[in-house]
Parts: C-alpha cells; sequence; structure tokens
C-alpha cells in the first residue's frame, strides 16, 4: 500500500466517523426525549391523587361525550300505578295569614 491509498482509506474512515458521531447524538437526542415522555406518562398514572389521570374504564356509569349513541329497538312497558287521590280532608295546605305578621300595616 502507498501513501496516496492509506490517505484515502483515511478519509472514509474519517468521514464514516463523522456519520457514525451524528447519529449517536441524534439517537442520544432522541432517548432523552422519549425517557421525558415516559416519566410524563408515569407521572400521570402513578402520581399523587390531584395529578394522577383517570381512565375511562374506572367507570362504567358515565356516558362519553361524543360517543355515538343508539337508540333503543323497544321501549319498556310501564305500567300505569292510579295515583293516590288527595281530598280535601286529608290534605290542607297551611296558609300563612300575612296580616297577623303585617298587622300594623292593615288598616283596620
Amino acid at each position: 500500500m502507498n501513501d496516496q491509498e492509506l490517505q484515502a482509506q483515511n478519509a472514509a474512515h474519517l468521514r464514516a466517523l463523522e456519520l457514525s458521531q451524528k447519529e449517536n447524538q441524534e439517537l442520544k437526542t432522541k432517548v432523552a426525549s422519549l425517557q421525558g415522555q415516559m416519566q410524563q406518562l408515569l407521572k400521570l398514572i402513578q402520581g399523587f391523587k390531584s395529578e394522577r389521570f383517570v381512565t375511562q374504564t374506572s367507570n362504567h356509569a358515565q356516558l362519553e361525550l361524543f360517543a355515538p349513541v343508539e337508540a333503543p329497538t323497544e321501549l319498556p312497558q310501564q305500567e300505569e300505578t292510579p295515583r293516590p287521590s288527595c281530598s280535601s280532608r286529608e290534605y290542607s295546605r297551611k296558609r300563612r295569614d300575612y296580616r297577623t305578621r303585617t298587622g300594623h300595616l292593615w288598616n283596620g
């Protein structure tokens, strides 16, 4: 091998080294970003009660806001029960006599 071939190989290895270092730095940045996201998600899941994210599976009775609602195919039949009638003897409304409380305002 002569001197020119060694210099060409050296230059090729330097370019490959620079590309590898650049790629390594990009991957380190990406790993740091993903670790930050993972920490935020863990904080949402396992954090204090005031910081915790509550999943939708914890409350099955609550409806979703934008979920499509299916119309019931058959309405349940409810039996009509007669309402108890109230006669005047059973129920008498107590009426307030404002004249007794405000007697000084009335002439008479």
